[in-house]
């Protein structure tokens, strides 16, 4: 076994690079150089200190998040159970008018309030209806005659 030389690059002759042995010493020696300066104390407190700025921010951001998620929520509850109901209920109202010229009852009237395209199929059932009642009642009147 041979004695260990270092030279100037930190090489044992023998054994090639000891990094363990030269990140130890590189790492010994920048701590000493911060302890010897006021830089080491004043960078640490300035972490410490940014470190707080961002912890701040972190919180505001979640409290963004969950009132930004309470906010769908709610919007989208509305949405499910609110919303369906007003289209709905007109649809529902046609229905039975459609219901009732189906079982003869010409005499139905119904209004449907609103805008879109079941308020305008409301209308269109609606003078069908006067329509055939209109025929109905021709055809009566020309009967008796």
């Amino acid at each position: 076994m041979a004695i260990k030389s270092y030279g100037t690059m930190a090489v044992d002759w023998e054994q090639r690079i000891d990094f363990a042995r030269l990140r130890t010493q590189r790492l010994e020696k920048a701590q000493a150089s911060l302890r010897a300066s006021e830089l080491g104390a004043r960078s640490w407190n300035r972490v410490e200190k940014d470190h707080q700025e961002a912890r701040g921010l972190v919180d505001r951001a979640e409290w963004v998040f969950i009132l930004v998620g309470l906010l769908t929520l709610v919007v989208s509850v509305w949405v499910s159970f609110v919303l369906p109901r007003e289209a709905v209920k007109p649809l529902s109202d046609l229905k039975a008018a459609v219901d009732h010229a189906a079982a003869g009852n010409y005499e139905i009237e119904f209004d449907v309030q609103g805008e879109g395209e079941v308020v305008q199929l409301a209308h269109s059932i609606r003078h069908l209806i006067a329509h055939i009642r209109e025929k109905l009642e021709t055809e009566v009147t020309g009967q008796r005659r």
